[in-house]
């Protein structure tokens, strides 16, 4: 049915999407409500297809520009990826499956070592997202999500970042709470 082929969204298609939302994080990372309005237009693109389209762009493009413009780039796919796993709209595991990407594309540009505040905080999104992953094995995703806190605490420790530590101690305390492999009584 050629009607019907035509609608479907084209890579290309994808790529504007990507392109598009990350500009407005980079813009103006606080109006959400302009970010959701996009994504509701755009429900159908955020699928599997998107995921693939997101880490080749990123990979291929963190690569090629400058350290400072990567470093602009990597901040707002993550800022990207905090935005997506709350959005309400459309496949909700898909929506988290897109985060933990963009959290992931960002690791060879956001690391401890040159932003140590900003990788943790990219550390305690994924844990945030690993505990209430709807994909895979939801054991395996809570001792990730445990993984990904204790990196975080590295960073977030109660002398540097007090509040951001508490937070992340909530969130571990949490993930502790739900999970399976461990001796209920260590947890």
């Amino acid at each position: 049915n050629e009607s019907n082929s035509s609608s479907l969204p084209k890579p290309q298609d994808y790529l504007e999407l990507l392109v598009l939302v990350l500009q407005i994080i980079a813009d103006d990372n606080s109006d959400l409500q302009k970010v959701y309005s996009l994504l509701q237009e755009n429900v159908n693109k955020l699928d599997g297809t998107f995921i693939k389209i997101l880490r080749y762009w990123a990979t291929t493009t963190l690569t090629e520009v400058q350290p400072q413009e990567a470093l602009i780039i990597a901040v707002a796919i993550v800022n990207f990826g905090n935005t997506i796993r709350n959005f309400p709209y459309g496949n909700i595991a898909t929506n988290l499956e897109i985060a933990i990407s963009c959290c992931k594309v960002v690791a060879p540009i956001l690391t401890r070592e040159t932003l140590p505040e900003f990788w943790a905080t990219t550390q305690n999104i994924l844990g945030v997202v690993y505990r209430i992953r709807i994909a895979g094995d939801h054991a395996q995703n809570v001792e990730q999500a445990i993984i990904c806190y204790q990196n975080a605490l590295q960073v977030r420790t109660q002398t540097a970042f007090p509040e951001l530590w508490a937070e992340t101690q909530n969130n571990l305390g949490n993930a502790y709470n739900e999970r399976i492999l461990v001796e209920r009584a260590e947890n």
